[in-house]
């Protein structure tokens, strides 16, 4: 329950901080809690999406290429943003080539999809912030903070910031 939202035009990736808890035998949410889900290594910006012990291992297999990666137990998404590809991995299936110059993962991908349609149509430089920020207005699995990292200097650090408030969150 999340939404990532990457851009290779901009060089930079956004998310937002929600993480929810289930039971597992009612499926109920229990309880959200705040987050990371940005990770930034010498050659990626990476976004992940789905079970910690999941993310764990494909952060793992991304450092160790040559070991087997385990099959993912839940669902699970990644976008990772080198300074030349966008790359996706859902679930079991190998990293690949994003379709356009931007992707979005999560429950509110949809959300972010649009928004970032929608600025690329206008002809406006698309702002991953924004669109998960729109995404936190949509989604109830997805909340601010909004965290971002950017491959521009001007960026390069994580910048963290309180997106929108919306009424019942």
């Amino acid at each position: 329950m999340t939404t990532i939202a990457a851009c290779l035009d901009t060089q930079t990736v956004a998310a937002d901080s929600r993480m929810v808890f289930f039971d597992s035998e009612t499926d109920e949410m229990l309880h959200s809690a705040e987050c990371y889900k940005l990770y930034k290594t010498r050659k990626y910006i990476i976004g992940c999406a789905g079970n910690a012990d999941d993310i764990e291992d494909f952060l793992y297999h991304l450092a160790h290429p040559e070991k087997r990666r385990r099959k993912v137990k839940e669902a699970f998404s990644a976008i990772l943003l080198s300074r030349k590809e966008l790359l996706m991995c859902d679930d079991n299936s190998p990293i690949e080539p994003c379709r356009a110059s931007y992707h979005a993962i999560g429950s509110g991908a949809p959300c972010a999809l649009a928004s970032m349609a929608t600025m690329e149509h206008l002809g406006l430089e698309i702002d991953v912030q924004l669109a998960v920020r729109v995404a936190c207005v949509f989604d109830s699995n997805t909340a601010p903070p909004i965290d971002v990292i950017s491959w521009r200097k001007a960026l390069s650090t994580t910048a963290r910031t309180d997106g929108c408030q919306t009424e019942g969150k």
